[in-house]
């Protein structure tokens, strides 16, 4: 009785009990037991037996309500993931473009095309046939597969936080989400907020953009006053390797100014590993050789660019 009790709760409990009593009654009238009933010994057990059903109703009763809070809680997660399409958001392609006017892109990336024929580099010359046909779906898809490409052929949005309820003993009335975008040039932010509004598609999602609301600045013009002391330099530091202008698709300077008109470039000079060097993470990394050379290569287009 008191394993069915802690088990299942009391009425179990008492109901094993009483088979119990039903069945030294039995004894008892065959013989087998003497005739006395141990009534205070049944009493003592039958009390701890309803103690027993109590406590475990009682943790019975708590589990419960711990299972409805967590099924609760999985349904609000499951609404933010998929009713509220991060997932989707995260691969949706909001836009498509190519950095400053497609000729630009166009003309370095045919240098590469000599180089990248008999070495069976899908990519490059996946790159060099998007470059010259934006409507290419079949170079667009292999382009694609190179996240670093992807992202800088398009705005990208992906859930960055969640978040859900406002107290940790009640169950939650909210569920909210972060959403990063990296802003392709040239496209508002409220013309981003209007598309992820399409893309979600659920009246009872609120989209709003958070302060403070940074400019989206148009991509700066390729002057040759700018883009031919790279190249000169390049030619210098790194013999055979063509120039081709790409977007960053990070946060700098570049948002503000120009946003004001001030055309504003990019020159690192470093070399970076295939898989972004894990920037802004625990791992983010830079060969010393490679900041050397870098320095080197900035100070003599400073240099170029004052004379």
């Amino acid at each position: 009785p008191i394993i069915l009790a802690l088990r299942y709760g009391p009425f179990p409990g008492l109901a094993a009990a009483g088979v119990l009593l039903l069945a030294w009654l039995a004894f008892s009238l065959s013989g087998w037991l003497p005739d006395d009933f141990p009534k205070i010994n049944f009493m003592g057990g039958l009390i701890f037996v309803m103690l027993c059903g109590e406590f475990s109703s009682l943790w019975l009763a708590r589990t419960r309500r711990a299972e409805g809070m967590q099924f609760y809680l999985d349904q609000r997660l499951e609404y933010l993931t998929h009713q509220y399409y991060l997932l989707r958001l995260s691969h949706d392609r909001l836009e498509q473009d190519l950095i400053g006017r497609p000729m630009a892109m166009r003309d370095a990336l045919a240098t590469l095309q000599d180089m990248i024929k008999g070495r069976g580099d899908a990519t490059g010359n996946a790159r060099v046939r998007l470059a010259a046909n934006l409507n290419d779906k079949e170079a667009e898809a292999i382009v694609n597969k190179e996240r670093f490409l992807n992202s800088n052929l398009r705005t990208t949005c992906v859930a960055t936080l969640l978040d859900g309820g406002h107290a940790p003993n009640a169950l939650p009335q909210r569920a909210g989400a972060n959403i990063n975008c990296r802003i392709f040039p040239g496209h508002s932010i409220e013309s981003i907020r209007q598309e992820l509004s399409r893309v979600i598609g659920d009246t009872g999602v609120t989209v709003s953009t958070l302060p403070p609301a940074r400019p989206s600045p148009p991509a700066p013009t390729l002057d040759p006053k700018i883009i031919g002391p790279m190249e000169k330099l390049s030619a210098k530091y790194w013999p055979g390797i063509p120039v081709i202008p790409s977007m960053a698709n990070g946060y700098t300077d570049a948002t503000f100014l120009g946003a004001v008109g001030i055309p504003t470039y990019g020159i690192p000079g470093m070399w970076g590993d295939s898989d972004g060097n894990g920037v802004h993470g625990l791992d983010e990394r830079m060969e010393v050789a490679s900041v050397y050379v870098g320095r080197d290569y900035m100070y003599d287009l400073v240099k170029a660019y004052a004379d």
